[in-house]
């Protein structure tokens, strides 16, 4: 468990379309108002030290490496999702949201231009933002392992806010759902030769995935009898 007090800085690295919005809201119930910030990696920046050194706990669209910004001991923590299913769900986020800053580019792109378009948050995202920018399996493994308390899976919500609950001990479990992306069809209506064309440029984020769903398994088995009943009520109440 990792005991928090004012001299500790939680770090959130907010991959998008992982389920990061509604975890924000749960995140920021957790602490008082002035001991939180959410926002941009470059807005963070132009803090001054006088305006971050009383933080307990940041989050935003951050890369690995953030918390070089900052004197006081830190962790990450973050949430991951199948890659195939991350990218479709970008896809169709965007071309609904009109008042997004990249709709003009995406609205009128079929699925292969997009990916070829938007490259950077396409082709192996997850694995650069962990490792901090380069695309190198081992390394963001390692990050994991050593630098992150938690890493939760989208795809399984509502067990990871409850292990993340217990990491930090913290008590208030409720939050919203945001940015839900709507009119998104199954991945299984996906067409086949895109489906191949997203796991050929995420093979590291594939192979990511799949060590974290390894650790995030290993964890509910450490669970005992008392916590794994409490996690099947926790549940059976959501």
């Amino acid at each position: 468990m990792f005991l928090m007090n004012d001299d500790q800085l939680v770090i959130f690295l907010h991959i998008q379309k992982t389920a990061g919005s509604s975890l924000i809201t749960f995140i920021k119930k957790q602490y008082t108002r002035e001991k939180t910030w959410f926002g941009s990696e470059d807005k963070l920046q132009a803090l001054s030290q006088n305006e971050t050194e009383g933080l307990s706990c940041i989050g935003g669209h951050f890369r690995y490496g953030i918390h070089e910004m900052f004197s006081k001991p830190s962790t990450y923590i973050t949430m991951l999702r199948d890659p195939v299913d991350r990218i479709v769900s970008y896809y169709y986020y965007l071309l609904n949201r009109p008042d997004h800053g990249k709709y003009q580019r995406a609205k009128d792109l079929d699925f292969e231009t997009f990916l070829n378009t938007f490259q950077t948050k396409t082709s192996n995202f997850q694995t650069r933002r962990i490792t901090g920018g380069n695309p190198d399996l081992e390394t963001a493994k390692k990050h994991l392992l050593e630098n992150f308390s938690f890493v939760g899976l989208t795809e399984r919500f509502e067990e990871s806010l409850f292990l993340m609950k217990k990491e930090f001990d913290w008590t208030n479990t409720k939050y919203r759902n945001r940015n839900i992306t709507s009119q998104r069809p199954d991945q299984r209506h996906v067409p086949d030769e895109v489906i191949s064309l997203i796991e050929d440029n995420n093979k590291l984020d594939m192979e990511l995935y799949r060590f974290a769903q390894d650790l995030f398994e290993k964890r509910i088995q450490s669970l005992d009898a008392k916590t794994k009943a409490e996690l099947e009520n926790h549940l059976k109440s959501n």
